[in-house]
């Protein structure tokens, strides 16, 4: 499982989870590509955050993956 969080520097807070997300991992460090997300949870309500935090240009955010308590093993920073 995964959860999706807006970058605030602070502990993340979790928006919205994700059952499955396609091509987030890679062996390039730093690279453009896109993902997929499979069975998003709350789909209205990660819109909602992104378009908001997307006009005030704090567009950065993490696809974290959860264990089964959805407590956060490890994150990759998505721009």
């Amino acid at each position: 499982m995964f959860g999706f969080a807006l970058d605030t520097g602070n502990t993340p807070e979790i928006i919205s989870l994700i059952d499955q997300v396609y091509n987030i991992e890679g062996s390039n460090g730093i690279a453009y590509k896109k993902v997929r997300l499979v069975n998003v949870h709350d789909i209205p309500a990660l819109i909602s955050v992104v378009e908001n935090a997307s006009k005030m240009y704090l567009n950065n955010g993490f696809i974290y993956r959860l264990d089964q308590q959805k407590k956060i093993l490890s994150g990759t920073f998505i721009k």
